[in-house]
C-alpha cells in the first residue's frame, strides 16, 4: 500500500506539472490568438483602404492594368447583357429563367453528356464532378455565346488571367476556353483546367464581389441564397447611380494562386444578374 500511495502520489505531481504546462500552452494559444486577430483586423483595414484607393483611382484614365481591367470589364457586362436579353426577346427563355437563382447539379449520365459540347465527358463518373458542377434553366442558351465574348476580352489584354461572368451566388455559367479543359479525372489537373458551372466561394471574396453596390444585408447572405432573400433585404433594380460601382480585391484562389480581382455589376432588363469578373496577378503586370 505504501509503494501504492507513493506512486499515486508521483502521478499526481507529474499530473500536476502536464496542468501547470498545458495552462501555459493555452495563455501562449491565446496570445497568438489575440495577435492573429489583430493582423486580421488590420489587414482588413489595409484591405479597406486598398479598396478605397482603387475608388479613387478609377475616376482617372490610365495605363494600368486596373484600368484596363475596368473599361474592359464594362464592355463585357454590356456585351453579356445583350446576349442575355437577345434569347430572352426571342422567347427562348423568361427574364424569371435567368434571375432564379437555381441549380441542379450536374450527376448522372444524360446530364454529363450534355457537357460534350464543351469538352470531353468520356472520364467524368456516373456520381457526377468533383468540385460539383451545376446547371440552371438557362446555361445550354448562353454559355457558348458567353465563352466567345469573355475569350475576345481576355485576347484583348494578355495581363488578365481571366474574364467571365458570375451570378450573385458566384456561380459561373461558363468559363474562358482555357479552363474548360478535357476532364482527366486527376483531380489536380481538372481544378486548375476545368472551372466552368461550378459556384467560386474562395473564402467569401468573390461572393462579395459577386454582390458589389449591394447593401450589407445582401452582402452577408448565405454563398447559395435565393432571389426571394435578396428581395426581401434589397433593391434588385438597376439605378443610375450605380453604373459608375466597382470593387478590386486580392484573394488566393483554391489552386493557390495569388490574384487581384475586378467586379462591375451586370444587369439583365434592368435587374441585378451578378457581376463580370475579371483577374490579374498583381506580380505580373508587365
Amino acid at each position: 500500500m505504501d509503494r501504492v500511495v507513493t506512486t499515486v502520489d508521483a502521478q499526481l505531481q507529474d499530473a500536476e506539472a502536464v496542468g501547470t504546462t498545458l495552462q501555459q500552452a493555452l495563455a501562449a494559444v491565446g496570445h497568438v490568438d489575440k495577435e492573429a486577430e489583430h493582423i486580421a483586423r488590420d489587414t482588413f483595414t489595409l484591405s479597406e483602404l486598398v479598396e478605397d484607393a482603387y475608388g479613387y483611382l478609377g475616376r482617372f484614365e490610365g495605363r494600368s492594368i486596373f484600368h484596363r481591367a475596368l473599361a474592359l470589364g464594362r464592355e463585357l457586362a454590356e456585351r453579356s447583357r445583350r446576349i442575355f436579353e437577345q434569347v430572352i426577346d426571342e422567347g427562348r427563355c423568361t427574364l424569371d429563367d435567368v434571375l432564379a437563382l437555381e441549380y441542379t447539379e450536374i450527376k448522372g449520365r444524360k446530364a454529363i453528356a450534355s457537357l460534350a459540347r464543351l469538352f470531353d465527358v468520356s472520364r467524368v463518373p456516373e456520381s457526377g464532378f468533383d468540385p460539383p458542377k451545376y446547371s440552371t434553366r438557362y446555361d445550354h442558351l448562353v454559355d457558348e455565346a458567353l465563352q466567345q465574348v469573355m475569350d475576345e476580352i481576355l485576347e484583348r489584354e494578355p495581363r488578365l488571367t481571366f474574364a467571365l461572368i458570375i451570378d450573385l451566388n458566384s456561380y459561373a455559367p461558363i468559363h474562358n476556353r482555357r479552363f474548360c479543359q478535357d476532364w482527366t479525372g486527376d483531380p489536380k489537373k481538372d481544378l486548375v483546367g476545368n472551372r466552368i458551372k461550378r459556384f467560386f466561394f474562395d473564402k467569401g471574396v468573390l461572393v462579395r464581389g459577386a454582390r458589389v453596390g449591394l447593401p450589407r444585408a445582401a452582402v452577408t447572405l448565405p454563398n447559395m441564397a435565393r432571389r426571394e432573400d435578396f428581395l426581401r433585404v434589397c433593391d434588385l433594380r438597376e439605378r443610375p447611380e450605380e453604373r459608375d460601382v466597382f470593387l478590386v480585391q486580392t484573394y488566393a484562389r483554391d489552386t493557390g494562386q495569388v490574384l487581384s480581382a475586378l467586379t462591375v455589376p451586370l444587369y439583365v432588363k434592368g435587374h441585378r444578374y451578378g457581376a463580370v469578373l475579371l483577374g490579374w496577378d498583381p506580380e505580373r503586370v508587365d
